[in-house]
């Protein structure tokens, strides 16, 4: 019934967009979609047709791309209906987390809490790197969660490996190897375990950090760290904070942006090695030299991550449009001023948000329960593997928070969601049970 339910909805926004695939896209949609034909076209991983090596997105899911672009003779409408049938699998891995960390019942309450949540679900049917990613998180967790109670410890091979490939699909995903790769190994018997683990997960993403460094004299995973630093991160402190100095080239590279609004940023700026490079190293610089001040712009814009994913339910579903610069209103004003920026004169769409905001609501609150019944300082291995990967991507998007960062968490989020509502369940029988005769 749960499952049905998950095929059902995302089935229907397929179905409401089949016939206009752009709906499927957003901005990064295009650089994935580029990669995939050029991938099947040219034989290349390269946007610039010139043969300049791609080091700003990563391999996994254009290659996921292409291989549905080949056997679909390049439908956009096909590789939408892969994703949404792996988000329906993914809701039936929410059960098995669920299942595993508290019982049958959470687990059953967590798939459905997953197959009607409207960020996951429309993220299903847009074109993005977003669904993949989770899938394969999703399931390391699973098996971590079986390796740390001892259970075929092997499988922390294979869960280093489809780590790996995460990191691949998104870069994002680098950091949390370490955290899982902390948590197993601050249970002393599972230190080798946590070795084959970081070993496995090395070994799949060294190798397009070596072909990045030959290719184009870049030794890292992906250059979108090292832009977003400075064009997010050290842009969004400068303007929450105007009266910060800085120095010449600083503000060159700011300046970029207004000299050619049309084309920036361009693809061969995103993959010049000399160009990131620079603006790592002046985004740390305006960073580091008001890290408080930044940590207050990057708690303040980060909270943003929770919210529910209502415009981009209506704009898949074709009542609303993007592309109107909403982010940057959000990130400078504030909700409000995003929502009036947003909707404009027409408010009527933004009563049909308010069925999705109370359904994203009754999550938090059934999460936050569960949280207050789990959270320990002495707390479970198992526990302290999900609380923190929770705890890592709600914290790390800062000044380019939207409601699409929150899907990898998605899922753990959904088991939390349903030992909070399984915990209040039987709390309620239990009442009812001594007041009945």
């Amino acid at each position: 019934m749960i499952l049905a339910v998950a095929v059902i909805l995302r089935g229907a926004f397929l179905l409401t967009g089949w016939n206009r695939p752009r709906s499927f896209f957003t901005p990064d949609s295009h650089d994935y979609d580029a990669l995939a034909r050029a991938m099947i076209e040219r034989g290349e991983f390269s946007r610039t047709g010139d043969g300049r090596a791609e080091i700003f997105r990563t391999p996994g899911y254009p290659l996921f791309l292409a291989g549905v672009y080949a056997l679909s003779g390049g439908s956009v409408q096909v590789a939408v209906a892969v994703q949404v049938l792996l988000d329906v699998m993914l809701c039936l891995l929410v059960y098995l987390l669920g299942k595993r960390l508290c019982s049958p019942g959470v687990g059953l309450i967590a798939a459905g809490v997953q197959a009607v949540s409207p960020a996951a679900v429309v993220s299903s049917v847009r074109l993005l790197s977003g669904g993949i990613f989770t899938l394969l998180l999703t399931v390391v967790l699973i098996l971590l969660v079986d390796c740390l109670r001892g259970r075929r410890p092997w499988r922390a091979l294979l869960a280093g490996g489809l780590m790996g490939l995460a990191c691949l699909v998104r870069p994002i995903g680098l950091p949390v190897v370490a955290v899982l790769f902390g948590v197993q190994l601050s249970r002393i018997r599972r230190w080798r375990q946590a070795v084959v683990f970081a070993a496995a997960a090395a070994a799949v993403i060294a190798p397009w950090m070596v072909r990045n460094y030959t290719a184009a004299g870049y030794g890292k995973l992906s250059s979108v760290a090292d832009f977003n630093l400075f064009y997010n991160n050290a842009t969004a402190l400068v303007e929450a904070h105007p009266q910060i100095q800085l120095n010449e080239g600083q503000r060159e590279l700011l300046a970029l942006p207004a000299r050619s609004p049309a084309s920036w940023p361009s693809v061969k700026t995103l993959n010049d090695p000399a160009f990131v490079s620079r603006c790592r190293r002046e985004g740390l610089a305006i960073l580091t030299a008001h890290p408080l001040r930044y940590a207050g712009v990057h708690l303040r814009t980060t909270v943003n991550v929770l919210l529910p994913a209502a415009t981009d339910v209506l704009e898949v579903a074709g009542v609303t449009t993007g592309g109107k610069g909403t982010l940057g209103v959000l990130r400078r004003e504030g909700l409000l001023a995003a929502i009036r920026h947003y909707f404009g004169g027409a408010l009527w769409p933004l009563w049909l948000c308010v069925p999705l905001m109370l359904l994203t609501g009754a999550k938090y609150a059934g999460a936050a329960m569960g949280a207050v019944r789990r959270l320990r300082w002495n707390m479970s291995a198992e526990i302290w593997l999900i609380f923190l990967t929770i705890l890592y991507f709600g914290l790390v998007p800062g000044p380019v928070a939207h409601a699409r960062f929150r899907v990898p968490i998605a899922p753990l989020l959904s088991v939390a969601a349903g030992a909070g509502i399984a915990w209040l369940v039987g709390k309620l029988r239990r009442a009812a049970s001594r007041i009945a005769p």
